[in-house]
């Protein structure tokens, strides 16, 4: 008989996650459980469970500054705002419960669940800045609800070595705690032509140079660092700014002010904003790139946790540019190009490196697949995870 395993995601569930697990159905039978506004597409062939959420009310409060800061007060930073009606219930006949991040409120009512139906829980953490829970900070440690977590855990996978640290500091074992880093379909992520399809849609010369950003139009994602770089960068007398064009793949709450400085800076002409990619479909802007950069920039309680895109663009070949920004050095290691967050100078410079230097873009491309193949195979997480399984049962 096939163990179950309920896969608690709340409003992340997702293919880029349901990678790592597909490969398991036929060992075990897998679940996702999510919340009605669940934000990603998932395979088709998943068996589903939809809940009402906390999160899910914010869609139906209106975009009024001073109505969600009151909403986020009260559920967001108290860390309600995962919570999931009826989660506890739906877990009942689950053998394996597998959640994610230890301060959303449907991994505590997963916690519950496995100490009230003796079943086995498995938490995945992201989180890589020790005792950042909120307004709550180093005191949530001290909470009942945390004891119930430490207690009712089996198995914690922490993202980096950086996250495992992090657990422990907060009281975690380490006998618990497993250290497996994401990884890319490298049968999907790798070099391949430009689309030509796609340098039509967007309006791109076949001889133009492309720089790519793919993330969350947000502060912390340093876009902002990213248009202030490319404006120098245009400005430079070795580049031709008629053949440079950077493209935004992601939507966010700065989408409206990076289009407006754009224009400020006067170079609105040479900025795509791509929008919102289906995550199947990411390959192909990544091979529309000669050089990826991820400008992350760590704010108060966060930093980058890992940088899939990152990965993602090494597979499929490509110069990368970043930030030391969390645990992106111990991601990328020396392969890729490392400037401080904020540093829109040193990443001005960067970008003009790889651009005027096709044998270094090369290079780098070629070392960064590599590296991928040999580190980042989704395969191989597939196999870690179901020996964790395997071992808690």
């Amino acid at each position: 008989m096939m163990r179950k395993v309920a896969l608690v995601r709340g409003n992340g569930l997702s293919k880029f996650e349901l990678q790592y697990y597909y490969p398991l159905k036929d060992k075990f039978k897998l679940t996702g459980i999510c919340s009605l506004n669940n934000k990603f597409s998932v395979y088709d062939e998943l068996e589903v469970i939809r809940l009402p959420s906390v999160y899910d009310f914010e869609v139906l409060i209106p975009k009024i500054l001073k109505l969600r800061k009151i909403y986020q007060r009260v559920f967001y930073y108290e860390l309600f705002w995962q919570k999931m009606f009826g989660l506890e219930k739906v877990l009942k006949n689950f053998d394996i419960i597998h959640s994610a991040d230890i301060e959303y409120y449907y991994t505590y009512q997963a916690a519950k669940a496995r100490l009230k139906y003796n079943s086995r829980l498995v938490i995945t953490q992201w989180q890589n800045i020790p005792f950042a829970y909120a307004s709550r900070g180093y005191k949530f440690v001290e909470s009942k609800r945390f004891e119930i977590l430490k207690k009712a855990v089996d198995a914690i996978i922490a993202k980096s070595e950086r996250a495992k640290l992090s657990l422990i500091l907060e009281g975690f074992s380490g006998e618990k705690v497993w250290v497996i880093k994401p990884g890319v379909d490298i049968n999907k992520f790798k070099p391949m032509e430009k689309p030509e399809v796609l340098v039509k849609k967007l309006g791109i010369g076949k001889n133009d140079k492309i720089i790519l950003f793919s993330g969350r139009l947000h502060w912390h994602k340093g876009v902002i660092v990213l248009l202030n770089a490319f404006k120098l960068l245009l400005g430079d007398k070795d580049i031709d700014p008629a053949k440079v064009k950077l493209v935004l793949v992601g939507t966010g709450e700065l989408r409206k002010l990076l289009y407006d400085f754009s224009k400020f800076l006067n170079i609105e002409k040479n900025v795509i904003f791509a929008g919102s990619v289906d995550y199947d479909e990411m390959p192909k802007y990544h091979n529309l790139a000669d050089v990826f950069v991820l400008p992350s920039v760590p704010t108060q309680r966060w930093q980058e946790q890992f940088g899939m895109v990152l990965i993602e663009s090494m597979a499929c070949g490509k110069p990368v540019i970043t930030t030391m920004s969390g645990s992106i050095p111990e991601v990328v290691e020396d392969k890729a190009i490392l400037v401080q967050p904020f540093d829109f100078l040193e990443l001005y410079k960067a970008m003009k490196k790889i651009l005027i230097d096709e044998k270094l873009a090369s290079e780098m491309g070629k070392k960064a697949r590599e590296f991928v193949v040999q580190n980042y195979n989704a395969e191989d997480v597939s196999k870690k995870i179901e020996k964790i399984y395997d071992s808690i049962l």
